[in-house]
């Protein structure tokens, strides 16, 4: 589980903005990662992301964890759950965010039932025009990857789950 903007809110898009790149670095990392035993196996990821309000805090006193809570958390699991290998699904309210940005292209998957939330209607978040995330990730990207870093607006979080196959 991945969340931006915790504990530290940042606007929308940050968080969005964030989580779609590193999904879109995530996914170009795995397309390139050959299994040392298993040359002809493909390593398998599916991501989903949803965009919406969540609660984090600290859970345990004899093991303390970082734990999110709420139906943002919720809805992006079963974003992930209902994906599929190697793809980057996204609820509507991500796409909504995304594509307010820049350069983001979202493919429509159509409306899915989704267990606990019903009918949905959901994206695949496919590449992001003239950037490189596509290709081999490169060390120089690093420092460009979030131009909005900077801007305060709404606060809210984006979260993103990743299942390994």
């Amino acid at each position: 589980m991945v969340v931006s903007g915790m504990p530290e809110a940042r606007p929308v898009e940050v968080h969005a903005e964030q989580i779609g790149m590193m999904a879109l670095h995530l996914l170009a990392a795995v397309r390139n990662f050959k299994i040392p035993h298993l040359p002809q196996e493909q390593l398998r990821l599916r991501i989903g992301i949803h965009t919406g309000p969540c609660v984090a805090g600290v859970v345990g006193k004899t093991m303390p964890r970082y734990c999110l809570f709420g139906d943002t958390v919720n809805t992006a699991s079963r974003m992930e759950s209902n994906g599929c290998p190697l793809k980057i699904h996204c609820s509507e309210q991500t796409q909504d965010v995304l594509a307010r940005i820049d350069g983001f292209e979202l493919k429509k998957r159509g409306t899915l039932q989704i267990k606990g939330k019903g009918l949905m209607t959901t994206y695949w978040l496919t590449s992001r025009r003239n950037d490189e995330c596509e290709l081999l990730l490169d060390e120089k990207l690093a420092p460009n990857i979030f131009p909005r870093m900077s801007v305060r607006n709404r606060r809210l979080s984006t979260s993103g789950t990743y299942n390994l196959l």
